[in-house]
């Protein structure tokens, strides 16, 4: 659902946030920062996991929209 989505990834070295889509961070964990050379390694695991809680969580509410139930 979010494969286009792009999260900015700051460089651990200078800062410089590079932006990256999800589908590329599944297919990558690791690029150089263009502001300092840096080899950056993403923790693709973490956000990935986040991203499945997110999916989850979005088809449940779109399940509960359709049985007609309120959520609180």
């Amino acid at each position: 659902m979010f494969e286009d989505a792009e999260i900015s990834i700051p460089c651990p070295g200078c800062g410089h946030k590079t932006k990256k889509s999800i589908a590329w961070m599944k297919a990558n964990d690791k690029f150089t920062c263009i502001g300092c050379g840096e080899n950056v390694t993403v923790d693709a695991e973490k956000l990935l996991a986040g991203i499945k809680e997110v999916d989850k969580s979005l088809a449940d509410l779109k399940a509960r929209f359709k049985r007609g139930i309120k959520i609180k």
